[in-house]
């Protein structure tokens, strides 16, 4: 799976450094199955992605790791990243990747004054499990706090 670090410069302002965790493979969850409508409309939705994908890989400010975060992530020095965008797969494909270990090093990673968005789904919660609320709690026990953002789906974290 891709997987990417990103180096932003905006303007004159000094360089910020962001860490992108997203599975951008074709085999994706949210990618690898059509969504309703036509095969057309599918492939237009793909080559919208590979379009976003190309033109990234030729931004100079940006470097692109093809590995596994779970394995990559050890490779970057304590506070590296002024932002880190978490938008993993579905539980069910990437459990890891709501693990406490996990948090700990994205915790590790980010810089002191740093912002953390991690994209939550809502799974379970027909069958009435707190999915949103066993990921803040380990995101607290990892040093965040926390702040769920339900219009955005996700938790927005800083270090505690």
């Amino acid at each position: 799976s891709i997987k990417a670090s990103r180096t932003v410069t905006a303007g004159d302002a000094p360089a910020r450094r962001s860490l992108d965790t997203e599975d951008i493979e074709v085999r994706s969850p949210r990618l690898g199955h059509p969504p309703a409508g036509s095969a057309a409309e599918y492939s237009v939705s793909l080559a919208k992605v590979a379009a976003v994908a190309s033109a990234v890989m030729h931004e100079k400010n940006i470097i692109l790791h093809e590995q596994d975060v779970r394995e990559g992530i050890c490779d970057f020095s304590d506070d590296t990243f002024d932002r880190i965008i978490h938008d993993p797969p579905t539980f069910k494909y990437a459990g890891e990747l709501y693990s406490l270990v996990f948090y700990r090093e994205l915790r590790r990673v980010l810089k002191r004054n740093g912002i953390l968005y991690h994209y939550t789904p809502s799974p379970g919660k027909q069958k009435g499990r707190d999915f949103v609320g066993g990921v803040l709690s380990r995101l607290k026990q990892a040093g965040f706090t926390t702040r769920y953002v339900k219009d955005a789906s996700g938790i927005v974290a800083r270090p505690a």
